[in-house]
């Protein structure tokens, strides 16, 4: 059976049957998908700023910074797996717990570019403990959040062939499906985000996934300009 076969024999499975500490993070994100971003709106404005062209507002939920970029993008619905574009524009609001300026000196080998609408994105991570983060669900919201609202339909699994087998997780990897785009989560000494192909590789050191997560958000919007 191809491994391809297999991920979508994967997606046909319940995922209240997953266990573990790797379903803990995507059960937090898939909960998430089904709701607006709750709370925000009860955060402080507290100024501006700049960073590569985009504006951010800082804005204070109690003792906690956020930084809020908004901008308008073609509305879509999707019909029978279908997508179906509707010519009215709708706000996308990213926002994020790191200051941008913050995260300039994470480097991002390549340019970051999605496909077609049409196409779902894949979501991966390995079973690395350094990626079961304290951070992780809310990095996984974050990077879901800003997907879904650009119009992406999101699938998430693990690069393990193993652990998706003993979690009832799907199995995914940039190798078995070179045609899509794969963000893939992996662990090292320093943070980066390096572009093979439509495989994008999000490098996570000492368990600080939120920054390279908000870094490859951000480009993603530096690029789309």
């Amino acid at each position: 059976m191809k491994k391809e076969e297999k991920t979508s024999k994967n997606e046909e499975k319940s995922p209240a049957k997953a266990g573990g500490e790797i379903y803990w993070i995507f059960g937090v994100m898939l909960a998430i998908i089904a709701i607006s971003l709750i709370g925000f709106f009860l955060i402080n404005q507290t100024g501006s700023i700049e960073y590569e062209g985009l504006t951010f507002e800082k804005e204070m939920l109690g003792n906690i910074s956020f930084y809020k970029h908004t901008y308008l993008t073609e509305k879509v619905v999707r019909a029978t797996f279908q997508v179906i574009r509707t010519g009215e524009a709708t706000a996308v609001e990213v926002v994020m717990r790191n200051d941008p300026r913050n995260l300039k000196g994470i480097p991002v080998r390549g340019k970051i570019e999605y496909l077609p609408l049409e196409n779902p994105v894949y979501i991966t991570i390995d079973s690395s403990p350094g990626l079961l983060c304290e951070y992780s669900p809310i990095a996984m919201h974050e990077l879901s959040a800003f997907l879904i609202q650009n119009g992406y339909m999101v699938k998430a699994g693990v690069s393990d062939e193993l652990t998706a087998e003993e979690q009832n997780l799907d199995y995914i990897t940039c190798e078995d499906l070179p045609d899509r785009m794969v963000i893939s989560y992996k662990t090292g000494d320093s943070p980066s985000i390096v572009r093979e192909g439509n495989c994008y590789t999000i490098t996570v050191a000492d368990c600080n996934i939120l920054a390279p997560t908000e870094k490859f958000i951000i480009q993603s919007l530096v690029d789309a300009r």
